[in-house]
């Protein structure tokens, strides 16, 4: 993958992933281009899912979101609280994280809990759902390393990337 100039365009990732033959690859080609536009903090989820096998499901299942976070939230079962999750479940179009804040009521906890995921290294949030056939629900959330980032591009790229992604999954 190159980046001539500092470009990257989206009808190259589609190129690029289409000759993809393993999720592993598929799931690199997508870090390196949401790190290239601003994006270094990738989570791919599938909550539910009646065709694949419960051992293919789950929070983090392809994630480079810090392990000590990945962690914490596994061992607390923060899942449960998670507003990021709740509000991805009932939507089909990309969100800020810090849009859930102002858009809906949260209780304390789930107000601690994103401030939570600010102190584990995770800023300027946003998700992407995958509503699918049946009951699929899964989606990818996107975040930065550093509170001050550059210049992030609008959810209508990062929203068509990871759904390009997605498609190569199935």
């Amino acid at each position: 993958m190159l980046y001539a100039n500092g470009q990257y365009s989206l009808e190259q990732f589609i190129e690029d992933t289409s000759r993809v033959r393993s999720v592993d690859r598929l799931f690199d080609l997508f870090i390196d281009a949401m790190a290239h536009i601003g994006y270094d903090r990738v989570n791919f989820s599938v909550l539910r899912d009646l065709d694949l096998d419960a051992s293919a499901q789950g929070f983090g299942l392809i994630s480079t979101y810090p392990a000590v976070w990945q962690d914490y939230y596994a061992h607390n079962g923060l899942a449960r609280i998670d507003p990021v999750v709740k509000w991805a479940v009932g939507s089909v179009r990309p969100f800020r994280w810090n849009d859930i804040e102002h858009q809906t009521e949260l209780t304390r906890r789930q107000r601690h809990f994103l401030r939570e995921a600010e102190d584990g290294g995770l800023y300027n949030g946003i998700g992407v759902p995958f509503p699918g056939p049946r009951t699929l629900r899964g989606g990818i959330a996107l975040a930065t390393s550093v509170r001050r980032a550059r210049q992030l591009e609008n959810l209508d790229v990062c929203s068509s990337a990871s759904k390009v992604g997605s498609q190569q999954f199935q």
